[in-house]
């Protein structure tokens, strides 16, 4: 009888122990949960030299018309990037235009003391959300964007790769 006893509280005492790594790990994988992109890309920018004149281009499908989306940028630069900030200028043509629409954004990417966003050794990545508001896209289809660089230093030295992200707004 004694046996038996000792033998029903390690069950009991098992079921509590699988119950809370259950637990844990359903907490751990919470993060995971986290909304996907419609699109993300990245663009290398050769020899860590970005031209003026050479924009970088991305496109892609739009699903479903009427969905929000927020636009998003990337920027990997080295400690070796000059300023504070980047000004860009983003080219967007939605599905079914003729023309590039753009319009200029100022990236901060250094405050006075530091680098902002995530850095590793001597690289550095922000990203920032273009537009105060979501875009939504009025039709389905292909959506072209063009991003470059308008800065007064030509070449922009220190600046890794390029990128930009479409979410989805929920």
């Amino acid at each position: 009888m004694c046996c038996n006893f000792k033998s029903s509280l390690l069950k009991n005492e098992m079921r509590h122990l699988s119950l809370v790594a259950v637990m844990l790990l359903g907490v751990a994988l919470l993060p995971a949960c986290k909304e996907v992109a419609l699109y993300s890309r990245i663009a290398n920018i050769d020899g860590g030299s970005w031209q003026a004149a050479k924009p970088v281009n991305f496109e892609l499908d739009i699903p479903k018309a009427g969905q929000a989306y927020y636009v998003v940028v990337t920027i990997r630069h080295t400690h070796l990037y000059a300023y504070r900030n980047l000004w860009v200028k983003l080219g967007l043509q939605p599905p079914g235009a003729d023309t590039l629409n753009y319009a200029d954004f100022d990236l901060q990417l250094a405050n006075n003391e530091q680098w902002l966003g995530v850095g590793m050794n001597d690289t550095y990545e922000r990203r920032l959300r273009l537009f105060q508001k979501p875009v939504t896209f009025a039709s389905a289809g292909k959506a072209k964007f063009s991003l470059e660089h308008i800065m007064r230093s030509n070449p922009l030295e220190g600046v890794l790769q390029v990128g930009l992200s479409l979410e989805p707004v929920r």
